[in-house]
């Protein structure tokens, strides 16, 4: 009978556990970039076979480049933004933000050295898909 009442909350307790360890919380200082991405796909690329590069390919390299920096892919759901992607850039703070990026429209001689190694999964996506975006930094109070 115990069992029965216990089971539950050790799921519960589990199921918790588990989403804040593979989970990423928004925190006070955080810094959000969001790309509005115009994507023009090449007429032999499907949308899945973009957002597969981006998922499985591109993103992974950035990340693996760029240390500190998380990549997100989205697809417009809803509203007016239906079916257009964006990207988001997680900085866990701003002193990661300005290791790459120390002002507007400046790029340190490290985020160089990282964005040089994407040179050929951006020629890659070239081949792919015509880019544009436009972009909003954010930060979290």
């Amino acid at each position: 009978m115990k069992t029965k009442r216990i089971l539950p909350l050790v799921t519960l307790f589990l199921i918790f556990t588990m989403a804040g360890l593979y989970g990423q919380e928004l925190k006070s200082g955080n810094l959000i970039c969001i790309h509005h991405v115009d994507v023009t796909l090449n007429d032999d690329v499907t949308p899945k076979q973009f957002e597969d590069f981006m998922i499985t390919s591109y993103i992974p390299e950035f990340e693996k480049n760029m240390e500190g920096v998380k990549l997100h892919l989205l697809k417009g759901d809803r509203g007016e933004s239906k079916d257009k992607y964006a990207i988001i850039m997680y900085f866990k703070d701003k002193a990661t933000r300005d290791k790459y990026f120390p002002e507007e429209g400046v790029i340190s001689p490290s985020g160089k050295e990282c964005l040089e190694k994407m040179v050929p999964m951006e020629g890659k996506l070239y081949k792919m898909a015509k880019t544009d975006y436009a972009m909003t930094q954010w930060r979290v109070l």
